[in-house]
């Protein structure tokens, strides 16, 4: 998701729950874990930063930064190649030394270096969630709520 679109269920405190329409990109994309699909509907719930002070009903423009999805898309797609090619073409180096045959040092060393890519993978992601990157801001309001629209959820 780059640009989204959607309207303002709830705020709490400096985030907003945003339904928007869910789109084919949703089935695969890196941040899915972040949304919540409505039961029953093509629509989904997405949590961003509302850092224009939106409101209750407003519709809105939901932004990620498209920079954060090169950075994900490497870490979930290439990183774990790289990883299994390392470990492979290191099997015939440390073989001898591992006191191993070069066919037991292969898939040893391509699920090590899988795994070690796995765990930068992981910490990558966490520190992106600790920062926030991984939610969407909201960028501007489309619309404004007419006045006296009040919460569906809260009456």
């Amino acid at each position: 998701m780059a640009i989204e679109h959607g309207i303002i269920e709830r705020i709490e405190d400096e985030w907003a729950w945003v339904k928007t329409t869910r789109t084919s990109a949703c089935a695969n994309c890196d941040h899915k874990d972040h949304c919540q699909m409505v039961e029953g509907s093509d629509h989904m719930i997405v949590k961003a930063r509302n850092a224009v002070k939106a409101h209750v009903g407003d519709e809105v423009e939901l932004y990620l930064d498209p920079r954060v999805r090169f950075k994900s898309i490497f870490m979930v797609y290439v990183l774990p190649i790289i990883g299994l090619m390392t470990g492979a073409f290191m099997a015939e180096a440390l073989a001898a030394p591992l006191g191993v045959s070069v066919s037991l040092a292969m898939p040893l060393l391509s699920i090590g270096g899988f795994f070690l890519a796995y765990l930068l993978t992981r910490r990558f992601a966490d520190r992106l969630a600790t920062r926030n990157q991984l939610n969407p801001v909201i960028r501007r309001v489309r619309r404004r709520a007419p006045l006296g629209v009040k919460c569906p959820h809260c009456g």
